[in-house]
């Protein structure tokens, strides 16, 4: 290899990277163009004159470019595809046994609470009432919903567990 090809082969290695990324092609993909469009050159520097490096290292990378491309569109499968999971957007049956299982703990705990306090809770968790609002609606004073409300939240942490 004489200086001139080596100081090309130097000079447009990350331009070519760069260019390569540019037109969509992951990093290591951009890699391996560069590498085939440096070999292109280097194997074929000898017919290059002086002072046109960068338009045939181009023309070479564009046509690797190209041959990458037309690759790809024959290929059509990528491991992603192949590997990605062909969900319904159903839950999955261990989730849904989890939850009923959940919810059965909750139900049984709620079930426990004095009505008046129930209903109480249910408004204000559950529809999201202000401790003002569910007084209102039930015709209860502010501050017998506000100790119900406590209440009913201090014994469903007593229940679960839950400090």
């Amino acid at each position: 290899m004489d200086k001139i090809s080596a100081q090309a082969l130097t000079r447009y290695a990350s331009l070519l990277r760069r260019r390569a990324a540019r037109f969509g092609f992951n990093p290591s993909d951009a890699e391996d163009l560069t590498q085939r469009a440096l070999l292109a050159y280097w194997t074929k520097s000898a017919r290059v004159r002086p002072g046109c490096e960068g338009a045939f290292v181009q023309a070479i990378l564009l046509r690797e470019v190209a041959r990458a491309k037309r690759t790809y569109a024959r290929r059509r499968e990528t491991l992603t595809d192949l590997n990605s999971p062909q969900s319904s957007g159903a839950p999955r049956l261990d989730e849904v046994l989890h939850q009923r299982r959940v919810l059965g703990r909750l139900d049984a705990i709620f079930g426990r609470l004095p009505v008046t306090h129930r209903r109480v809770f249910a408004l204000h968790a559950f529809e999201g009432l202000t401790c003002e609002e569910i007084a209102t609606r039930e015709n209860l004073p502010l501050g017998t919903v506000k100790t119900r409300v406590r209440s009913a939240r201090s014994a469903l942490r007593r229940a679960s567990g839950v400090p």
